[in-house]
């Protein structure tokens, strides 16, 4: 075989591989397309609890804040030096 058959013959399985796995994709993001859209029909919309939350419940305590702060400064202590 001379150097040309074999280019071509490379180009040949060039074009069929890379239009095998366009082709593949291609259907990879229809079927996916269309499966969200199937599953968007029968979704069922279910309301949220309301959740009563107060102000104790998500503040910090003081002496985590007080660990916090002398972290911070800390670092910024260590980081200027």
């Amino acid at each position: 075989m001379e150097i040309g058959d074999l280019l071509m013959q490379g180009v040949g399985l060039l074009i069929i591989g890379m239009g095998t796995v366009f082709v593949f994709l291609a259907f990879l993001v229809l079927a996916v397309t269309a499966m969200s859209r199937i599953a968007q029909r029968f979704e069922v919309a279910v309301p949220a609890a309301p959740v009563q939350w107060t102000a104790q419940q998500n503040a910090p305590s003081t002496s985590h804040i007080a660990a916090i702060s002398a972290a911070v400064r800390r670092y910024r202590a260590d980081r200027d030096a």
